[in-house]
């Protein structure tokens, strides 16, 4: 069963993929919803109720700002429905977009959903798997950080973030100069996994 949701929006410059979790009630229904409130927000354009949501005094762009709180939207969107009925609760999805403007590119994800850049041949990927291996090998000390993923096996690709799970979310965030040729992929664990 296929709970993935994508939008390409040139005209937006707005490129994103949803994969709705699997085992969780209407996940095909939260990927949805995260690709249309996400498309409506950018498409509004206008001013942001939210601010920026980390207390840091980083630079930061209005595109990255718009893209990471219409994924914050969504967040709260899917949330607030999956508390209003009861074959929704517990509905979430996973979220990757870019959003293309003034030579830079903005990219904001949750959960294991991807970006990668192809650049003169070569493939990078952009985002960190939201996932208990992900953060082991990230936060880890070597040996230990090996025994526990040994441990974990059957668990590791386990999601640790998603839209929907609660009333907010760590959205994680980057801002990545373009060049001429560069091609960028936005997918879900469909098709990397």
């Amino acid at each position: 069963h296929n709970e993935d949701s994508f939008a390409a929006l040139p005209c937006l410059g707005l490129f994103m993929v949803a994969d709705g979790l699997g085992g969780n009630a209407a996940g095909e229904v939260a990927s949805r919803m995260a690709i249309e409130v996400v498309k409506s927000c950018i498409e509004e354009d206008g001013d942001l109720e939210d601010t920026w949501p980390y207390g840091t005094a980083r630079p930061h762009n209005r595109d990255e700002v718009r893209l990471v709180m219409s994924v914050r939207r969504a967040n709260r969107a899917i949330y607030e429905a999956s508390q209003q009925e009861d074959e929704m609760r517990g509905m979430a999805t996973t979220f990757a977009g870019v959003l293309l403007g003034a030579g830079m590119a903005y990219i904001a994800h949750v959960g294991d959903s991807r970006v990668y850049r192809m650049r003169g041949g070569k493939l990078e990927r952009l985002t960190r798997d939201h996932t208990l291996l992900e953060e082991l090998l990230r936060d880890g000390d070597g040996d230990g950080a090996l025994a526990a993923i040994e441990a974990l096996s059957d668990r590791a690709n386990a999601i640790t973030r998603a839209l929907g799970c609660d009333e907010s979310v760590a959205i994680e965030s980057r801002v990545e100069p373009t060049a001429p040729g560069d091609v960028f992929l936005v997918c879900s664990d469909g098709l990397w996994g």
